[in-house]
């Protein structure tokens, strides 16, 4: 179906928007494919609209069951953090060495 497609790796500026491609991912991982997110901050919560160390709390275990239900194994999953997630352009340099690291040492 996927046409011999064996690793997928989805890159997320915040822990919700992995939510755009859950059912394909689904999809991809129920056809056996090696699934791979990374995100690198938290979706900002009510109660703290910077994203910081509540939302992290708060979404932290939304996040780990969102991709239990898609079928990313917990060793295919990485969350950076970055806290506040409310402006995340200060750290586009970071983040870009971050993608750079993660595909080098992980080759998918």
């Amino acid at each position: 179906m996927f046409g011999g497609i064996k690793t997928a790796v989805g890159f997320f500026a915040h822990t919700d928007d992995e939510m755009i491609a859950a059912g394909t991912l689904h999809r991809l991982a129920r056809a056996g494919v090696k699934v791979s997110m990374v995100t690198f901050a938290p979706a900002a919560v009510k109660d703290d609209r910077t994203g910081g160390q509540r939302s992290v709390d708060v979404v932290g275990p939304e996040w780990i069951k969102s991709l239990d239900l898609i079928g990313v194994d917990a060793d295919d999953r990485w969350f950076y953090r970055m806290i506040p997630s409310a402006d995340l352009q200060p750290k586009r340099q970071q983040i870009c060495q971050l993608i750079y690291e993660w595909c080098e040492s992980h080759k998918p």
